[in-house]
């Protein structure tokens, strides 16, 4: 008995197993490194250093091999943390302990902005913190890179108003190695390196993190050869309530972010999946996604950071019933995980428009043949507009194009009518049957309306069919299944403000064959 529940135990357990760990890519616990296959930067963890940090009064500059202070003010540029060194404390100097491990190794560095508790003062006497590094691989002008790396704020410990604010990273770029460090002494600051000349915003990024470390990458376009970075606060200042919160308790706290494990490499170099169309279009649907296959890898599609069940192959066959996602694939391959860039599918609307090819025109009124939709335009008889609007009888030829490029053709014949008297039909019978021929039981009206309701009910009084469209009617289902045969009664309210005031109604009954 107790070798039976152990297989029952250890059957439902693989098949939990099974199931999809990571429902939700926006979870942190999902989420994936990046990884350059060449890193430009050294000491890219900045594991490497002179000597330990001179605690507390942090004035020395030059400790961290290949990273030297970025800007002249007083006082520390770079404030640096190398675990190994025994006065070394996550809590040490800026009171904020941080999570552990670190993203890689024992060293992290802090970077602050400080507005000084200034209601209003320019973002160029800002003091901001930055590290710089002279590159022996120039990048090369034109050339596409990107740049990863590790961030976190975290709370205090003797501050309580910790505020969830974005860390706002900038990189900066100069095609000259001697104009770090940028800027002049001064007792205020300098903001940040592009309001000096030679300096560029190569990019920047708005990361999270409220007491985690996130991994983010900012992806840009050399705008020639540059030979030195800067990396710290962008060019943006902290909205100072924001910062009063913060420095209530501790002056020293600022806004201060941690970094680790900086990234640079040409975006070619990364470990970045991409999904590729194996089949399908816009105009067509029918897609077929594919992302590049790893022997041995374990996959996951997500829909809109969703998780998709069942969807663990390389290939997945898109429902046309999709319009409009963005798809990932998460791999998994000895241990280590990855997530390809997004690829965002969009379908064509031109093909669910539906307009008749047999309509009506009232007396000295205009007849919308297709209302406006967004992103579709109508062309017919030399008019392009956003919608059709008909205003004499005849035979239309209409053309619907979206911004996909994807187009539909329509010919609706419109016949002149006298719409003084507005009366509907309603047959006696319908049969759903999908032969074609009288599948739907609707109100046939001889003019115009603007307002319609049509009801259904079986014998018992029960509502089984509710439309405010005077083009749509019942198709003998209710709550998803077959009707039964028999009689039905209907009730249908209708308008047609142009020629009539009232309201008009009409009651009878059909009855529903198979």
């Amino acid at each position: 008995m107790k070798v039976f529940f152990l297989l029952i135990f250890l059957f439902f357990y693989c098949e939990v197993s099974a199931q999809v760990v990571c429902n939700d890519l926006k979870n942190p616990d999902c989420q994936c490194s990046w990884k350059a296959a060449k890193n430009i930067l050294l000491n890219p963890s900045f594991e490497e250093y002179d000597q330990c940090p001179n605690y507390p009064v942090l004035l020395d500059y030059n400790i961290i091999k290949d990273w030297p202070y970025g800007v002249a003010w007083n006082g520390s540029a770079n404030h640096y943390h190398p675990l190994t060194c025994k006065d070394d404390s996550a809590a040490l100097f800026y009171h904020r302990p941080i999570q552990l491990p670190l993203p890689d190794g024992k060293a992290f560095v802090s970077i602050g902005s400080d507005n000084s508790l200034v209601v209003s003062r320019p973002e160029n006497t800002v003091r901001k913190a930055y590290i710089a590094q002279c590159l022996q691989t120039p990048l090369i002008k034109g050339n596409k890179y990107t740049f990863t790396f590790y961030a976190g704020r975290f709370k205090s410990v003797v501050n309580t108003n910790f505020v969830p604010f974005p860390i706002q990273l900038g990189i900066f770029g100069n095609t000259n190695c001697n104009a770090v460090p940028f800027g002049k002494r001064t007792g205020t600051g300098n903001g940040c390196p592009s309001n000096f000349p030679g300096w560029v915003l190569l990019g920047s990024a708005s990361v999270y993190s409220n007491g985690t470390w996130v991994q983010a990458k900012i992806e840009f376009t050399a705008p020639e050869d540059i030979s030195v970075l800067e990396v710290g606060p962008d060019c943006s200042l902290i909205p100072w309530g924001v910062e009063d919160l913060e420095n209530k308790a501790n002056m020293h706290d600022n806004l201060s972010f941690y970094l680790d494990n900086l990234q640079l490499a040409e975006t070619k170099d990364f470990n970045f999946k991409y999904i590729s169309v194996q089949s399908g279009t816009p105009c067509t649907g029918n897609y077929i996604l594919k992302t590049p296959a790893q022997p041995g890898a374990v996959y996951q599609w997500y829909r809109d950071s969703i998780a998709i069940v069942g969807a663990v192959n390389d290939i997945y066959s898109v429902p046309d019933s999709v319009s409009k996602a963005n798809y990932n694939v998460r791999l998994t391959l000895n241990g280590n995980c990855q997530i390809t860039e997004p690829y965002t599918l969009r379908r064509s609307l031109v093909y669910s428009l539906k307009l008749p090819a047999d309509t009506f025109l009232c007396k000295n009124d205009t007849l919308v043949l297709a209302k406006a939709r967004p992103g579709i335009k109508y062309s017919w008889n030399g008019i392009t507009d956003n919608m059709v609007k008909i205003h004499a009888p005849g035979t239309f030829i209409i053309t619907a194009t979206d911004t996909l490029g994807c187009s539909k053709n329509f010919t609706t014949q419109v016949n002149f009518q006298e719409c003084a008297a507005c009366t509907v039909f309603v047959p006696s019978a319908f049969t759903p049957n999908s032969d074609g021929l009288n599948d739907v039981l609707r109100g046939n009206i001889n003019c115009p309306v603007d307002e319609y309701q049509l009801q259904v009910f079986n014998r018992w009084g029960q509502k089984v069919f509710d439309t405010r469209n005077a083009n749509s009617g019942w198709d003998g289902l209710f709550k998803g299944k077959q009707a039964t045969v028999g009689v039905y009664v209907y009730s249908i309210r209708f308008k047609n403000s142009v020629n009539e005031k009232n309201h008009k109604y009409k009651k009878g009954t059909f009855v529903l064959l198979r």
